[in-house]
């Protein structure tokens, strides 16, 4: 190894903090094996061990616990302080589970605050992680209980916001469990501005209130996803951003909640997209990736699907929104929508007009009752594809089922207590297969020579 050139070692040492990461990304207890080579790594000599110490202490994680906070502040008065390149705060008592007792609601103490605000100590730092807990409510609903309020949440990322504002470094911005609508007197605030002014990649996985089974009842889902993502998050970036990625785990967005990104515009300069739990009905919706072909690099798509089938209600937005020239069913007093697009049109146009791709991935987890349980955002980068596509791909929306989302091989159509019509639709089947295959050639021989 010492008789490579600089960059090569740099990269065989780069490897094991990857690997690290794959064990448990941000876990300061949690000391792999590629973590203890890093650290052997230093005494090895002067320059391998200063490539080591440069991987090592280039993140930071503050959790809430006591010496947590004193660990940052110890190395905020070291010597590596100007190593660290990303902070990651794990603001979350929880792992990714569902938590029938979430206990006591929490408080923003002195100590945390302080720690916090010691954010502007790291003059190199350029990218910030904040993960908050699954669970949230809005303060209209009384009778759901939760760790963090929408309360705490704020002052959480106005403490922050402020601490960080002066940092000219800091270019990327990740947000775990985001709460899908906020105080917009922080998000519209000066110091947000500024922050979100200069950022290059911006990271949001966006939490709802979870209740009987992902509801899509309450108000604040639909601000969220269709007002204040596009006015608050991604119209202000448009001209800058490079990395974008949007997720939600606690439910399907794209449809329903409404989310319009004709109105947000092309990116002039995104390399990297990724969507988590997108639906898609909609030749635009695939328009509007595709007019992003002349930069991006890097598209992953974790469980979207190209809803085949829709049984819509009379009484919500879904149908007004999606499809307005849709006429109500007079039997079944329902909207009902069947939808032609199917993926092997769509990677095909992929390979046609994303012409500078060199990265793609297309994955469904197993869907069903554990599909909630599968949080893929902090692994989305290391998604691979599967041989096939099949119906996994496909969904289809049911106003009358709870949960409204199905994997079903219909869709329910003039339902009425004494009769059921349904209706059937088929995938794609060996075509979406196929032009799955036809893509992955052509963006793996791309990847290859870029290399």
């Amino acid at each position: 190894m010492q008789s490579l050139p600089i960059e090569l070692k740099r990269l065989c040492v780069e490897f094991l903090e990857e690997n690290d990461r794959e064990v448990d990304r941000y876990d300061e207890n949690d000391h792999s094996e590629a973590f203890e080579a890093l650290k052997a790594l230093r005494l090895v000599n002067h320059e391998i061990g200063s490539l080591a110490t440069e991987v090592l202490f280039r993140t930071a994680v503050l959790e809430r616990r006591d010496d947590s906070r004193e660990k940052l502040a110890a190395l905020i008065q070291s010597k590596y302080c100007r190593n660290v390149k990303c902070v990651v705060i794990k603001d979350s008592d929880y792992d990714d589970f569902e938590v029938d007792d979430p206990g006591e609601e929490m408080e923003v103490t002195e100590t945390y605050t302080r720690a916090l605000a010691s954010l502007c100590r790291f003059p190199n730092l350029q990218e910030l992680c904040l993960e908050f807990d699954k669970a949230c409510a809005a303060d209209a609903y009384l009778d759901m209980e939760v760790n963090q309020t929408i309360n705490y949440r704020s002052a959480i990322l106005s403490t922050i916001f402020k601490a960080v504002q002066g940092l000219k470094t800091l270019k990327v911005l990740s947000i775990k469990n985001l709460q899908d609508h906020m105080d917009r007197q922080i998000l519209d605030s000066e110091v947000f501005r500024s922050i979100r002014s200069r950022l290059s990649g911006l990271h949001l996985q966006i939490t709802t209130e979870d209740v009987e089974q992902h509801s899509l009842d309450f108000a604040a889902i639909h601000r969220g996803f269709t007002i204040d993502l596009p006015e608050l998050w991604l119209k202000p970036v448009l001209p800058h951003l490079t990395h974008l990625t949007l997720y939600s785990y606690t439910c399907m967005w794209g449809l329903y909640p409404f989310v319009d990104f004709r109105e947000v515009g092309t990116f002039p300069c995104l390399q990297s997209l990724s969507f988590g739990n997108w639906t898609i009905a909609h030749d635009w919706q695939i328009d509007w990736i595709l007019s992003h072909g002349s930069t991006l690099k890097q598209l992953l798509l974790d469980d979207c699907f190209i809803i085949a089938a829709l049984r819509m209600a009379d009484d919500d937005d879904m149908a007004k929104l999606n499809f307005p020239g849709l006429k109500i069913d007079n039997a079944g007093g329902r909207y009902h929508k069947l939808v032609s697009l199917r993926w092997h049109r769509v990677l095909d146009l992929f390979r046609s007009t994303l012409t500078h791709l060199e990265h793609f991935a297309l994955r469904s987890s197993e869907y069903g009752e554990n599909h909630w349980d599968v949080d893929d955002f902090d692994r989305r980068y290391k998604l691979a594809n599967e041989s096939n596509i099949d119906n996994d791909h496909y969904n289809v929306y049911n106003c009358g089922s709870v949960p409204c989302w199905l994997d079903l091989p219909g869709v329910v159509k003039n339902s009425r207590q004494d009769k059921e019509d349904w209706i059937e639709f088929t995938g794609g089947g060996q075509d979406d297969t196929e032009a799955l295959g036809r893509l992955m050639d052509v963006v793996n021989k791309r990847g290859r020579n870029t290399v």
